[in-house]
């Protein structure tokens, strides 16, 4: 396979710059730990889609790929950054909401069940 031609690794070199360059636009104001967590594994995310860019034979890089992709995605739980967040944000995908939480949300927003 010839190098710089693989769109996932070009792919994976863009998510790791996002991240590295997220704390730009996104608040992490007392938040130390993500603001590193994102910058340091996104370095090392973007570090590895250029190794495996340059040279694509070489499967360790593959799987350290998917290392820290798993650690940044992970990262928010651990840190503490989903308690952190706004009411609803850091809910668990498969626990459900509550009647009460349904009626809040339409009390905070007029439109909620009108059609156009």
């Amino acid at each position: 396979m010839r190098p710089w031609t693989r769109l996932q690794d070009w792919a994976t070199l863009i998510a790791g710059l996002y991240a590295v360059l997220s704390p730009i636009w996104v608040g992490t104001t007392g938040e130390r730990g993500a603001f590193w967590a994102l910058i340091v594994l996104g370095a090392l995310l973007a570090a590895t889609a250029l190794s495996s860019l340059a040279m694509p034979g070489v499967v360790a890089t593959e799987a350290l790929t998917v290392l820290f992709g798993v650690l940044l995605f992970v990262a928010s739980w651990v840190l503490g950054l989903v308690r952190a967040a706004p009411s609803g944000c850091g809910r668990r995908w498969n626990q459900p909401r509550k009647r009460s939480e349904d009626f809040s949300i339409a009390a905070q927003n007029p439109y909620a069940g009108q059609r156009r």
